[in-house]
């Protein structure tokens, strides 16, 4: 894994994006892939039920063995909004899935990170505007993140 995908999903865990329940999929995701560190073989290895409840520790140190920023490091969800905006410019992830994804991390991180607030303005926009506007909004606006990023 290199550096900017274990920053991002190190992101994603520290956001909400990722929760206790999810850790058992998204670690045998990994593993499947091939990675490995000590911290995920222990993790998967946990009984299923045990999994939410000691998996949060064992997670931040596998993402920690992976590569990622430690939590101290991480300041802010630029990391997250590019890969949601890369991932709906690839076609891997809808529109609409990447801003309820990202709205859900910036409601749990108490609307502080600012990064993820056009991805929460535009969910808001489903409820009342066609999607179809709406997906050519987000599609526009991951065009300027990912020109900038550049």
């Amino acid at each position: 894994m290199n550096r900017r995908d274990a920053e991002v999903l190190a992101a994603r865990w520290r956001l909400g994006g990722i929760t206790p329940f999810d850790l058992r999929s998204i670690v045998g995701d990994l593993l499947d892939a091939g990675e490995s560190s000590p911290s995920l073989i222990e993790l998967f290895a946990l009984p299923k039920d045990a999994g939410p409840w000691e998996g949060p520790e064992l997670f931040e140190r596998a993402l920690v063995e992976l590569g990622a920023p430690d939590a101290d490091e991480l300041g802010d969800a630029v990391a997250v909004a590019d890969w949601l905006a890369r991932s709906v410019l690839d076609g891997s992830m809808s529109s609409r899935r990447a801003c309820e994804l990202a709205a859900r991390m910036y409601v749990a991180s108490g609307y502080k990170h600012n990064a993820l607030a056009p991805y929460y303005g535009f969910d808001d926009d489903y409820g009342w505007r066609s999607s179809e506007a709406v997906d050519r909004d987000v599609h526009r606006f991951a065009e300027e993140i990912v020109a900038q990023a550049s």
